[in-house]
C-alpha cells in the first residue's frame, strides 16, 4: 500500500464519529486487525502485562491476552473499528491508499 501526502499539513485532525465507507475488502481489515492485537499484546507484554481471567490493573493482567483467533466476536469486531477508523481518518486528512 502505498500512503501519499496529506493535503493541508495545518488541518487538524479528528476520529471520524462514523468512518467513510472503505474500498478496502474485509480480508485486509481483518488482517490489519490481527497486526493491530499482536501489536497491542506486545506492548503489553512489554509493560508486564499477563494474561488473567479478568481485566486487573493492580495485578496487570487482562483477558484479551490470547491470540486474535481466539478472541470473541465482540472483542475482535473492536480491533476491526479501530483499523477502519483509522484508515477512514486517513482519507479524511487527504491521504490516498492504494494497493500494489
Amino acid at each position: 500500500m502505498n500512503i501519499s501526502e496529506r493535503k493541508d499539513k495545518n488541518e487538524k485532525a479528528s476520529i471520524p464519529e462514523n468512518p467513510l465507507p472503505l474500498n478496502i475488502p474485509e480480508t485486509d481489515i481483518e488482517l490489519i486487525s490481527r497486526s493491530v492485537h499482536d501489536a497491542w499484546q506486545q506492548e503489553r507484554r512489554r509493560q508486564g502485562w499477563i494474561y488473567g481471567s479478568i481485566t486487573d490493573r493492580d495485578q496487570k493482567t487482562h483477558e484479551s491476552m490470547i491470540p486474535y483467533d481466539n478472541l470473541n466476536e465482540e472483542e475482535k469486531e473492536l480491533d476491526r473499528q479501530t483499523v477502519r477508523r483509522v484508515i477512514s481518518m486517513l482519507f479524511s486528512l487527504g491521504y490516498k491508499i492504494e494497493k500494489l
